[in-house]
């Protein structure tokens, strides 16, 4: 079976926990909470030691404290270990949004189910619902409980260990895998019977309604929500078991329960509306339009990153794309000029250039120069009698840096492939590039030409893009993308986030024989005045317009308003901030 990375680009540095091994540790996790919490639970009097009761107060302790406890064990071992973001499990952007989505969709699934129950006699009315601050107390703090409880669940099983396995294994068995052991995670709710064996068939279901969910989503923002309201809203709102344990307090809209003569296959039993066929017909609906709705999310693998990309560690690998190089053509170059530049290149060119001016240079080279936003700051830096070479593959993108320029100014400009440089050997002393490395087809040919035409003790200095998590415009640009063109998603902006990770820079380096190799991350908090004009340079500034030109469904003016949209949602109205995320590299050629 084919991988699939379903909600963020595999990286080269992060590791992916051995199938085995995962299932293994979400029971350690998931038991590892539970313990814990019960054990505090017990000392501070908010559990039973010899029954296990307790009232409202002690649910909502073990729902926050138990699951959260599970939360943070789990995004420990991501973090530190699998070395992997929020994002890769599924915590990525437009949390308000899907979050909000998800719970509006799962209030709305168990509405339902409850009202076919109550319309086909299943129900009959204990007590009228009450809002009275007794009663709302508790809701509250079970509306908070839920929210933990139900979203530390999918971050288990569909945010964490569904993206594991699909990424090895494909995501159809990913989605057996995750939903089976949901349902068996269940299985001691109540004592064994045949309301128990359908519920837990119940809820193998829910975890592939859910898994469809997440994965056509590309995020677990949605499903959280989903999960979190229809836990809340039986409990709380209706009165009904969740999943065979009753909560101890007054619901808020009507307090249910099974009419006398109601078949147990009709209203759950005592495991509740989850072990319901009603609730199987309506979960079997939602299937089958999440199977009709669009494709997978895929996000792919980042360049360097390989099949086992936790045990890379650098070399002879091709990242990227040759042809996304020369495609700065046409139209895209004013773009990129006009509507990235001053948003997110301009002060990571102010700081390359600083850092170019204090190596005292005499010959300085650059590299991917594109229209000049570097090439200028570096004439402004650097000595006057300085020589400055600047180079593209594009000679569109140089027309734009040339107009930069004054008449008699020391800069000469060439059309150059960084594989193959028109230059004699001990040519320069330093050589420069921001944010082109993540482009060439062979990085660590790109270096040892670099080398090459490097004097003796010359540097290299250059910038990449950090992860995509940490330059979240990114990601609200790839996925916004994939929402509009859910069955064949454009890719470009896989690339240049690409290679990000320094211990793969440096082996890359050293193998090109480099040496007094360092890097500093460089972080900037950008003011964003006009989304417009930003979206406008994500769009038309690449190639991801011609990607959008391709597949001629929708108009590029209407992808840049989904764009624009979608930045606002993210990061607020104008004026807003959104942070950037570069790594910057230098190395010495040897004496």
């Amino acid at each position: 079976m084919t991988g699939r990375e379903i909600y963020a680009p595999r990286q080269a540095r992060q590791r992916r926990s051995w199938t085995l091994a995962a299932i293994v540790l979400l029971l350690v996790f998931s038991f590892g909470g539970q313990i814990l919490a019960a054990i505090a639970g017990v000392l501070l009097g908010l559990i039973n030691a010899q029954t296990g009761e307790m009232d409202w107060v002690g649910l909502s302790y073990i729902l926050i404290a138990a699951f959260g406890a599970t939360a943070i064990l789990l995004l420990l071992w991501t973090t530190f270990f699998e070395r992997r973001g929020p994002a890769t499990i599924g915590l990525n952007a437009r949390f308000a949004l899907r979050f909000a989505r998800g719970y509006g969709l799962g209030l709305g699934f168990l509405a339902g189910v409850v009202a076919l129950i109550w319309g086909l006699g299943g129900y009959q009315i204990e007590a009228s619902g009450s809002l009275a601050v007794a009663s709302l107390i508790p809701v509250a703090w079970l509306l908070a409980g839920f929210i933990i409880q139900g979203s530390t669940e999918e971050l288990l099983f569909r945010g964490w260990l569904m993206s594991l396995i699909a990424s090895r294994h494909g995501i159809w068995l990913a989605i057996v895998i995750n939903s089976a052991l949901f349902g068996l995670m269940h299985a001691g709710n109540i004592a064994w019977s045949q309301e128990l064996m359908f519920g837990l068939a119940n809820i193998v279901l829910v975890g592939v309604f859910l898994s469809l969910y997440a994965a056509k989503e590309g995020s677990l923002w949605g499903v959280c929500g989903w999960h979190a309201a229809w836990n809340w809203l039986l409990a709380s709102g209706f009165g009904l078991p969740v999943s065979g344990q009753d909560v101890l307090v007054t619901p808020i809209i009507i307090d249910l329960a099974d009419t006398p003569d109601a078949a147990w296959w009709l209203t759950g039993g005592v495991f509740g509306p989850e072990a319901s066929v009603v609730t199987s017909a309506v979960l079997l609906g939602g299937v089958i339009i999440l199977l009709l709705r669009g494709r997978f999310a895929s996000y792919g693998t980042a360049n360097g990153a390989t099949p086992d990309a936790g045990d890379h560690r650098g070399g002879d690998h091709k990242g990227g794309e040759p042809a996304l190089a020369a495609a700065f053509i046409g139209n895209i170059p004013k773009n990129y000029d006009e509507a990235l530049g001053p948003h997110i290149f301009v002060d990571y060119a102010a700081d390359i250039a600083d850092r170019a001016a204090a190596l005292d240079s005499g010959d300085v080279l650059e590299l991917a120069a594109g229209t000049g936003i570097v090439s200028r700051q570096l004439r402004d830096a650097l000595p006057a009698e300085a020589r400055l070479v600047v180079t593209d593959l594009n000679p569109p993108m140089l027309d734009i840096a040339r107009s930069k320029f004054e008449p008699g100014e020391v800069v000469e400009f060439r059309q150059a492939d960084a594989m193959a440089l028109p230059f004699d050997d001990d040519s320069f002393d330093t050589i420069i590039s921001q944010f082109g490395v993540m482009f060439f087809p062979d990085k660590v040919e790109a270096f040892k030409e670099s080398r090459r035409a490097l004097r003796p003790g010359g540097h290299i200095l250059f910038n990449v893009w950090g992860e995509m998590e940490a330059n979240p415009f990114s990601l609200v640009g790839h996925e916004t993308a994939a929402e509009i063109f859910p069955d064949n998603p454009p890719v470009f902006y896989r690339y240049p986030f690409s290679y990000a990770d320094p211990a793969l820079v440096r082996a890359d380096l050293e193998t090109a024989g480099f040496v007094d190799i360092a890097h500093a991350v460089v972080g900037i908090d950008k003011r964003v005045d006009d989304w417009a004009l930003f979206a406008r340079g994500l769009v038309l500034g690449n190639p991801l317009v011609d990607e959008i030109r391709q597949r001629g469904t929708i108009s590029a003016e209407a992808v840049i308003e989904r764009f624009t949209l979608a930045l606002r949602t993210r990061f607020g109205t104008e004026p807003a901030r959104m942070p950037l995320e570069a790594v910057v590299f230098s190395a010495r050629k040897p004496d």
